[in-house]
């Protein structure tokens, strides 16, 4: 009768550490891949004169070998993490993907300019207010408006004078 009791418990406890330890894995996993964007960084941040809002530069790597980097920019609380749900939810002001030698300058506390050297250009807003921020705008009730302009370093910024593209 022992022996039936033994066998019952080795055969309970293993059911529980395989239980647990396929319960650690999936928690584990499903936490990595949704929170845990390797893509995914912040390439830039700058703080707007008034200090209530940061323009921030994001880089998300898809694709793997095959794939490439699309460049988005937001406005954002000061200090607030921009995470990579962020980017579907929220509509950045600029998104691109090709951006080289790009810089986020705020020229006043209402003007952004987003200067590059060269741009393939997805989507831009040229106007973005506090009250899409809902519930976080720093602002209060009030609505602090933010215009953001393009800024290219050069007049041929992507295509040349010929017509051909400048890489």
């Amino acid at each position: 009768m022992s022996s039936g009791r033994t066998i019952f418990r080795i055969t309970a406890r293993s059911f529980v550490a395989g239980f647990a330890t396929f319960f650690v894995f999936w928690i584990t996993t499903f936490y990595a891949c949704n929170h845990i964007d390797p893509g995914f960084r912040e390439e830039q941040r700058a703080t707007s004169p008034d200090g209530k809002f940061d323009a921030v530069e994001i880089s998300d790597l898809w694709g793997g070998a095959w794939g490439g980097v699309d460049l988005y920019v937001f406005i954002v609380p000061r200090g607030t993490h921009v995470l990579p749900h962020l980017i579907r939810a929220d509509e950045p002001v600029f998104y691109a993907t090709t951006l080289s030698d790009e810089h986020l300058v705020w020229k006043s506390a209402q003007e952004l300019d987003v200067s590059y050297d060269i741009a393939d250009i997805e989507q831009f807003r040229n106007y973005w207010d506090s009250r899409e921020l809902g519930k976080r705008n720093p602002c209060g009730r009030d609505v602090c408006g933010v215009q953001i302009q393009l800024a290219p370093k050069s007049d041929y910024s992507a295509v040349t004078p010929d017509g051909g593209y400048r890489h």
